[in-house]
Protein backbone atom coordinates (compact mmCIF):
# COMPACT_ATOMS: atom_id res chain seq x y z
CA UNK A 1 0.00 0.00 0.00
CA UNK A 2 1.19 3.40 -1.19
CA UNK A 3 0.73 6.03 1.58
CA UNK A 4 0.79 9.83 -0.03
CA UNK A 5 0.19 13.02 1.08
CA UNK A 6 -1.43 16.06 -0.20
CA UNK A 7 0.26 19.83 -0.68
CA UNK A 8 -2.53 22.49 -0.26
CA UNK A 9 -1.19 25.89 -1.88
CA UNK A 10 -3.07 28.95 -0.29
CA UNK A 11 -2.80 32.10 -0.90
CA UNK A 12 -3.96 34.82 1.73
CA UNK A 13 -5.95 32.10 3.03
CA UNK A 14 -7.95 31.09 -0.26
CA UNK A 15 -7.32 27.42 -1.35
CA UNK A 16 -6.05 27.62 -4.93
CA UNK A 17 -5.15 24.09 -5.42
CA UNK A 18 -4.17 20.52 -4.05
CA UNK A 19 -1.02 18.16 -5.17
CA UNK A 20 -0.52 14.81 -4.18
CA UNK A 21 2.62 15.40 -4.05
CA UNK A 22 3.88 14.32 -7.04
CA UNK A 23 4.37 17.29 -8.86
CA UNK A 24 1.09 17.99 -10.58
CA UNK A 25 -1.27 20.76 -8.86
CA UNK A 26 -4.66 20.48 -9.37
CA UNK A 27 -6.24 23.63 -9.27
CA UNK A 28 -9.42 24.56 -7.39
CA UNK A 29 -11.87 26.40 -9.92
CA UNK A 30 -13.99 28.60 -8.31
CA UNK A 31 -16.57 31.14 -9.41
CA UNK A 32 -14.97 34.46 -8.92
CA UNK A 33 -17.28 36.90 -7.02
CA UNK A 34 -18.74 39.35 -8.79
CA UNK A 35 -19.11 42.87 -7.56
CA UNK A 36 -22.45 43.49 -6.03
CA UNK A 37 -23.48 46.92 -8.68
CA UNK A 38 -26.37 48.40 -7.20
CA UNK A 39 -27.45 52.19 -7.06
CA UNK A 40 -30.68 54.16 -5.35
CA UNK A 41 -32.19 57.34 -7.29
CA UNK A 42 -32.91 59.72 -6.89
CA UNK A 43 -31.63 60.37 -3.27
CA UNK A 44 -32.31 62.23 -2.10
CA UNK A 45 -36.11 61.80 -3.14
CA UNK A 46 -40.06 63.13 -2.06
CA UNK A 47 -42.37 60.20 -3.57
CA UNK A 48 -40.70 57.24 -5.04
CA UNK A 49 -37.21 55.77 -5.73
CA UNK A 50 -35.58 53.48 -7.83
CA UNK A 51 -32.97 50.46 -7.95
CA UNK A 52 -30.27 49.74 -10.77
CA UNK A 53 -29.38 46.20 -9.80
CA UNK A 54 -26.94 43.95 -12.04
CA UNK A 55 -26.27 40.18 -11.69
CA UNK A 56 -27.98 39.81 -8.69
CA UNK A 57 -31.54 38.47 -7.82
CA UNK A 58 -33.55 40.56 -5.01
CA UNK A 59 -36.13 38.52 -2.97
CA UNK A 60 -37.42 41.23 -0.69
CA UNK A 61 -36.60 45.07 -0.07
CA UNK A 62 -37.02 46.07 4.08
CA UNK A 63 -37.12 49.87 4.45
CA UNK A 64 -36.04 51.15 8.23
CA UNK A 65 -35.93 54.40 9.86
CA UNK A 66 -32.77 55.68 11.57
CA UNK A 67 -33.30 53.91 14.62
CA UNK A 68 -33.59 50.58 13.11
CA UNK A 69 -37.62 50.55 12.87
CA UNK A 70 -38.60 48.62 9.96
CA UNK A 71 -41.61 50.67 8.60
CA UNK A 72 -41.87 49.43 4.92
CA UNK A 73 -41.33 45.94 3.39
CA UNK A 74 -41.38 45.77 -0.46
CA UNK A 75 -41.60 43.38 -2.55
CA UNK A 76 -39.01 43.62 -6.24
CA UNK A 77 -41.06 44.68 -9.32
CA UNK A 78 -40.32 44.93 -12.86
CA UNK A 79 -40.05 48.18 -13.39
CA UNK A 80 -37.64 48.61 -10.26
CA UNK A 81 -39.40 51.32 -8.96
CA UNK A 82 -41.11 51.99 -4.88
CA UNK A 83 -43.60 54.01 -3.81
CA UNK A 84 -42.64 55.50 -0.46
CA UNK A 85 -45.39 58.98 -0.35
CA UNK A 86 -46.82 57.44 2.82
CA UNK A 87 -43.14 57.78 4.53
CA UNK A 88 -42.38 60.95 6.90
CA UNK A 89 -39.25 63.04 5.76
CA UNK A 90 -36.00 61.68 7.26
CA UNK A 91 -32.82 59.16 6.59
CA UNK A 92 -34.50 56.16 6.32
CA UNK A 93 -31.67 52.45 5.59
CA UNK A 94 -32.83 50.34 2.74
CA UNK A 95 -31.95 46.98 3.06
CA UNK A 96 -31.94 44.79 -0.13
CA UNK A 97 -32.31 40.88 0.98
CA UNK A 98 -31.29 37.81 -1.52
CA UNK A 99 -33.87 34.87 -2.26
CA UNK A 100 -32.02 32.79 0.83
CA UNK A 101 -33.05 36.05 3.31
CA UNK A 102 -29.14 36.97 3.17
CA UNK A 103 -28.71 40.31 2.85
CA UNK A 104 -26.75 41.81 -0.25
CA UNK A 105 -26.81 45.53 0.47
CA UNK A 106 -28.01 48.44 2.57
CA UNK A 107 -28.22 51.82 1.47
CA UNK A 108 -29.18 55.07 2.79
CA UNK A 109 -31.67 56.93 1.51
CA UNK A 110 -33.21 60.74 2.20
CA UNK A 111 -36.93 61.23 2.09
CA UNK A 112 -37.33 65.21 1.50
Amino acid sequence: MKHGYLIVYLIFGLLLGVSEGNGQVVPRVEKKSAIVEIKIFPNPTSNFFSLSVKDVRIARISISNIVGKEVKTLKPNTANSYDIQNLRRGIYIVRLYGPRDNLIKALRLSKT
